[in-house]
């Protein structure tokens, strides 16, 4: 199970995206330099599941 706080920030290797307060991803850069890593299927899931309820 995946358990990611706001503030905190997910990389699939190659992406980072930062958890915001308003419980959506938010683009921060390029690279594998976060608190979480995950495979690009899950990333693309966090991301796209967020866009998908606005």
């Amino acid at each position: 199970m995946l358990s990611i706080g706001v503030g905190e920030t997910v990389t699939d290797g190659f992406k980072t995206y930062v958890l915001t307060s308003e419980f959506d991803y938010k683009f921060v850069s390029y690279g594998n330099h976060a608190q979480h890593h995950v495979s690009p299927e899950v990333l693309k899931m966090l991301v796209g599941e967020e866009k998908n309820e606005k």
